[in-house]
């Protein structure tokens, strides 16, 4: 896989924010479409960028081989779902379509042809529209409504599987997935962009999240999450109800007659992208930490944090312990 990212970043609140750019990704494949066979070739890549959404996506497909007109494929990632190809040439008057013999394509919804237009009688080359008809490929003609267009994918989080699927819809032929790719333009700044920069002081195995570099218990995430220094040891705490603004969380119990209050306090970085869970146990076993469920109180510290105190209420008839935790993931 060759994967090139183009990122304009600013420094702000001390993480990073990104400006629309883009990020090019291209994979090798060399697998055969199954010939005349609706179960297809399924081929699934992960993508890590540096967006957390899309603003616009082309694809580039090398086929060789085949018959071009025999062809079906569209790409799927999340929610987005656009068609590529279906059976190009294909019309009332010409049910084999299209006669060329393999193609090196970039499907572009900003492209002026059709990709169901483009024919000929060698390599298909240059930039296209996807074909964007959903019609069954055995009955698929020009004149079927185009509606699975690629800007399907806009506004998605781009980092995570894509799959390519092609089906030889007739036989006789048989094509090659040569390679295929993505150029992904993008806003934002996905959450482990964010991380990493802030683990750019660290390297190899120690950059990673749940390293604990400096051996102090507290590994890489946990320390971002919570504002503590990401070079060197460091296992400050909170003191509820002091307004610290680093430092793991802190636990406060309350109690009356019939019930006891768990409380716990802890910092959250707003521009992070990290998940943030505060749970509550009432015997430590492996399983039983659930979300609290009683009142937040959110302080806003500054642009980029705010100071958290979550509670449970628990009834003093019933329950003997109770415990308390924040569970943070990097999406």
């Amino acid at each position: 896989m060759k994967s090139i990212a183009l990122l304009a970043l600013s420094l702000a609140c001390g993480v990073l924010t990104a400006g629309a750019t883009e990020t090019v990704i291209q994979w090798a494949s060399g697998q055969t479409i199954p010939d005349d066979d609706s179960t297809g070739l399924a081929d699934t890549r992960t993508v890590s960028s540096p967006f957390a959404s899309i603003t616009s996506l082309e694809v580039k497909v090398q086929l060789s081989g085949g018959w071009n007109g025999d062809l079906h494929a569209w790409l799927s990632h999340d929610t987005g779902y656009s068609v590529l190809l279906n059976r190009p040439g294909r019309t009332a008057f010409s049910e084999a379509g299209a006669r060329d013999t393999g193609l090196r394509v970039t499907f572009s919804d900003d492209a002026v042809t059709d990709a169901h237009a483009a024919t000929g009688t060698a390599l298909l080359t240059g930039s296209l529209q996807p074909d964007a008809r959903e019609t069954d490929p055995l009955e698929v003609l020009d004149s079927n409504p185009r509606t699975a267009f690629l800007s399907s994918f806009q506004g998605l989080d781009p980092n995570g599987e894509w799959t390519l699927f092609l089906v030889d819809a007739s036989g006789g032929n048989v094509s090659t997935l040569v390679s295929w790719g993505l150029t992904i333009r993008g806003t934002g700044t996905s959450p482990q962009a964010l991380f990493n920069a802030w683990a750019a002081g660290l390297s190899g195995p120690d950059a990673q999240a749940l390293a604990t570099p400096f051996h102090d218990g507290v590994n890489n995430l946990t320390k971002y999450a919570f504002n503590l220094n990401p070079l060197g040891s460091d296992v400050r705490q909170l003191i509820f109800g002091t307004g610290g603004t680093a430092g793991l969380p802190d636990y406060r119990i309350t109690e009356n007659a019939t019930s006891v209050t768990l409380e716990v306090e802890y910092l959250r970085n707003t521009v992070s992208g990290l998940l943030y869970t505060p749970e509550y146990s009432t015997n430590l076993e492996p399983g039983t930490f659930i979300p609290m469920t009683g009142p937040v109180t959110v302080t806003p510290i500054d642009a980029c944090w705010e100071r958290i105190v979550a509670s449970q209420v628990l009834d003093r008839a019933t329950t003997q312990r109770g415990f308390a935790r924040v569970a943070v993931q990097l999406p």
